[in-house]
């Protein structure tokens, strides 16, 4: 069995692994063959069964429609259809934030129930593999937080996000405008992190009430108020309705 593991690039495989794969073809003759179903192919060098392959890699991108593609049909044919299993796995960024670790472990062990399915009967079954591409949160949500990482706007907000932030500037006293200073670094690592708090949010414990929770980062001179009503948890920087609960934490 041969286990490839590696990230999804470019909608491809990273250029180390291509070089990998490239020097596995003296494993086939120069000479052309002919399949039954008329393709043409390289006959093997030596006789052997064709080993088991299981492809895993990540993909950064919230969906893997028209991202893992090429990847996917590349290994298909060099596979034998009954001998490859795939394990794809969309939202790869997430990984990358120790904040979201009770998410993305959580995701990790649906992962590794694939694992022993595959190793007990060599097959993942179909709901497990139905949880595996399953997004870890909201699309908008998760485009929001990624594109934060990189310290920019992202490029879409829901109608529910846009009708919160009118509000605010409806309300918003006259010099707001003026500590809306831009984030740094590190406010913006505090920010990504509350937007994660805000995805944990549980719609169903709603109680017919809004609340609001304060978070303030005193070494870093910034704080975010999470906004949780019937629909959804919103974060923001500033807003003049009182919180419903402090924490203070450096």
């Amino acid at each position: 069995m041969i286990v490839w593991s590696f990230p999804l690039y470019f909608f491809g495989m990273p250029s180390q692994v291509k070089a990998l794969l490239d020097r596995t073809l003296p494993l086939s003759l120069p000479f052309i063959g002919q399949e039954a179903d008329g393709t043409a192919t390289h006959p093997q060098r030596f006789r052997s069964d064709s080993p088991r392959v299981v492809l895993i890699s990540t993909a950064g991108f919230y969906t893997l429609k028209r991202n893992i593609d090429a990847l996917a049909l590349q290994y298909a044919i060099m596979t034998p259809k009954n001998l490859l299993t795939t394990i794809f796995c969309p939202m790869g960024e997430l990984f990358q934030q120790p904040a979201l670790r009770g998410t993305t472990d959580a995701y990790l062990e649906k992962v590794r129930k694939a694992g022993r399915e595959y190793a007990s009967d060599f097959r993942i079954s179909p709901e497990t593999a139905r949880a595996i591409v399953e997004p870890l949160f909201p699309v908008d949500l998760f485009i929001e937080m990624a594109n934060l990482s990189w310290g920019v706007e992202g490029p879409r907000k829901s109608a529910k996000t846009l009708e919160t932030e009118a509000a605010l500037v409806e309300t918003a006293p006259e010099d707001a405008a003026d500590e809306e200073m831009p984030l740094t670094a590190a406010q913006r690592e505090a920010f990504i992190l509350t937007k994660g708090m805000s995805a944990m949010y549980r719609p169903e414990s709603y109680q017919g009430k809004e609340r609001i929770l304060e978070m303030i980062y005193s070494d870093l001179d910034v704080s975010f108020k999470l906004i949780m009503d019937a629909e959804r948890c919103e974060v923001v920087r500033s807003s003049p309705k009182a919180a419903t609960a402090t924490i203070e934490t450096p």
